[in-house]
């Protein structure tokens, strides 16, 4: 949260609490770039570049909050995805209550409500110094809304809002700064105005600053009658804070040295360059009198807004537990808000090491497209190769159902899409959030790792395929028979002379995960590797899930409709020329493509292709002088090589 500190600012302590890892969804950075939770983009205006503003991302889509305690909040809660099924529990219940036809009007009150809370710790924080007009607006503005927050039934949630928010200590607070502090004049002078009646000696300073005017015109008409008659119309006595009574008197043109400037009776102090300014000794009695009048009220309005701060600091406790439970109020009223414009259900998680999703959607990628096709997921984790097969105590009955499921597809199928949903709805789950799903039975994750997208960057001098092989590394080494782990297309980083180097590796990581029996977690992996399956490197009796996304063929196998829809089965071809289509590639690159496709396929040998007839024979000629010259033996010193030189000169002609 170093984002929300400012420079030079001093971090006060409140308590220490024990914090257990434990009780959390262990989450890394890849993961949460890979999943787009979080997404910063530049900000468009070109004066606030050195800024970022949220882009296309899961928080974008569920931050509806309206206060800033309570978007803090959310983030946190995204961060740190809970295991607490307790805690999850009250969040789905909340979210459901909000989510009733009924309580609607309710939930509009409340994020009324909301909108007008400030940062309410800032606030007390500076209270510990120095406010300004619009901290102590904000402040009665908290302290009024917490008041109407109580007001609002009906809302089993709000049961903790009327236990924490005593009314009588709210009406104290509020009264206390609306008594004391008169915000229309405070705006005018631009610092804190007491309002009359408070403080009496400082209302008798008050009166006789309001009758300065009068009083000085009268002192200076008194002072013109022992001056020069013609300094005497236009003589004025005014007060100036810090500097005190002073008598002016226009600057005449002639007047060019300080010598010019002296008048009996009056002592000179300065010049502007239209006014003159003295005192006499009626001026400096009533600096000795009067005093610095001005200076003296306001230092007398910061003694009184001193006590009106600490009167309010003894609140504080009270003001953070309200704090707390608004920040969770607004985040409740966010998710519920997402939830209902985005069409998300409630999930049921269990401690059952399941994922059971039905009609599963992108909940960022259905904002993108015009229709949506959903699919299925069932995973089960711990059914790795194992010897005994005790299904007792759990839910799930079948035991068709495996802990890997392994995709395949041609490209642009929607593959990706469909890992990053299921771990998008796992992770939503886990946040108390309502998911993207007709339905969906979630087993407690303890931790979710992906290899879907490399970062790659110049302050780490490493190639992409380390890098992927670092994200599968720790994925392996981390992950328990609770974790999900998403792999995309691991091992096309890298080939060998028999093409088999990434496949191999794939398939040894899969193993890997299987043979840890009733330890191995829930994976779902897609790859263009179809040689795993020729050639048979993963047996056909491991327990692995097939799938792929299906497609529909013309007869000629030269169109392609993309279905989006998760099958049992697998493909066998990546359709990558298709893909090149679509994406623009020149027809006759894509034709080529296709031919040495076939060519490889069939193990033939590659023929050279030609434009036209002239570059075919060109090239024929080439060959044969090639081969001429290779069967020239030139240890030989009878071998004519002028001879053969003439003749390659010839046939390039």
């Amino acid at each position: 949260m170093t984002d929300e500190l400012q420079d030079n600012q001093l971090m006060e302590v409140l308590t220490i609490e024990q914090f257990s890892l434990a009780k959390f969804m262990q989450i890394n950075a890849d993961t949460l770039c890979s999943l787009q939770i979080f997404e910063d983009e530049s900000h468009p205006n070109m004066h606030m570049q050195t800024k970022f503003k949220e882009g296309l991302s899961l928080f974008g889509i569920l931050n509806n909050t309206r206060t800033v305690i309570g978007k803090r909040l959310l983030k946190q809660w995204m961060l740190r995805p809970t295991l607490d099924l307790a805690v999850l529990e009250e969040r789905f219940c909340t979210i459901e209550c909000f989510l009733k036809t009924d309580n609607l009007e309710i939930s509009n009150q409340l994020a009324s409500c909301l909108k007008h809370i400030k940062n309410i710790p800032k606030i007390i924080e500076k209270m510990k110094g120095k406010l300004n007009v619009k901290d102590w607006q904000y402040a009665l503005q908290v302290n009024d809304r917490h008041i109407e927050l109580r007001r609002v039934d009906n809302v089993k949630i709000l049961d903790r809002i009327k236990e924490i928010f005593v009314v009588s200590d709210l009406k104290d607070i509020g009264s206390n700064i609306n008594d004391v502090i008169d915000f229309d004049e405070s705006v005018k002078e631009n610092r804190i105005v007491i309002k009359p009646h408070i403080d009496e000696e400082l209302d008798h300073m008050k009166r006789t600053y309001d009758g300065l005017d009068d009083f000085l015109s009268e002192v200076a008409r008194e002072i013109s009658t022992t001056i020069p008659t013609e300094f005497a119309s236009t003589l004025n006595v005014i007060y100036f804070p810090q500097l005190g009574y002073l008598i002016t008197v226009p600057l005449k043109p002639e007047w060019k040295e300080e010598q010019d400037f002296q008048i009996n009776g009056l002592y000179y102090q300065f010049s502007t360059a239209t006014i003159v300014y003295y005192k006499n000794d009626k001026m400096r009695e009533l600096d000795e009198y009067l005093g610095d009048i001005h200076g003296l009220i306001v230092d007398r309005e910061i003694e009184t807004v001193q006590k009106l701060q600490d009167r309010t600091l003894e609140h504080v406790p009270l003001l953070l537990n309200a704090s707390t439970v608004c920040s969770e109020l607004d985040c409740y009223l966010s998710l519920a808000e997402s939830a209902r414009r985005y069409g998300y259900r409630r999930p049921f998680l269990t401690e059952e090491n399941i994922l059971m999703i039905e009609k599963g959607r992108h909940p960022l990628q259905e904002l993108c497209v015009d229709a949506f096709v959903t699919n299925d997921t069932q995973l089960v984790g711990g059914r790795g190769i194992i010897n005994e097969k005790d299904e007792e105590n759990s839910i799930i009955t079948n035991n068709s159902y495996n802990s890997v499921m392994l995709l395949s597809g041609a490209n642009y199928s929607g593959k990706s899409v469909y890992l990053k949903q299921v771990a998008l709805i796992t992770y939503m789950a886990h946040i108390g959030s309502f998911v993207p799903a007709g339905s969906a039975t979630i087993g407690l994750t303890d931790k979710i790792f992906t290899r879907v997208q490399t970062r790659e960057t110049i302050s780490k001098i490493q190639s992409a395929f380390m890098i992927d092989l670092q994200q599968i590394s720790i994925g392996l080494r981390n992950s328990t028979s609770r974790s999900l782990l998403i792999f995309d297309e691991f091992g096309k980083g890298t080939g060998s002379t028999d093409g088999l180097d990434g496949a191999g590796l794939f398939c040894g990581v899969m193993e890997h995960l299987l043979k840890r029996g009733r330890n191995c977690p829930k994976v779902i992996a897609a790859t263009h590797f179809h040689e795993i399956f020729e050639n048979n490197l993963l047996s056909n009796s491991l327990p692995i899930t097939l799938v792929t996304m299906e497609i529909v063929r013309d007869d000629n196998d030269e169109e392609l409709t993309f279905l989006y829809r998760l099958v049992p089965g697998r493909s066998t071809s990546s359709w990558g020329t298709f893909c090149a289509t679509i994406a623009g590639i020149p027809n006759h690159v894509v034709q080529r493509a296709r031919q040495l496709s076939q060519l490889f396929s069939r193990y033939e040998s590659i023929s050279p292709q030609f434009n036209d007839d002239r570059e075919h024979r060109s090239y024929a000629t080439c060959e044969l002088i090639a081969r001429k010259f290779l069967e020239l033996d030139l240890e030989k010193k009878q071998t004519d090589v002028d001879g053969f030189l003439e003749w390659a000169d010839r046939e390039c002609q």
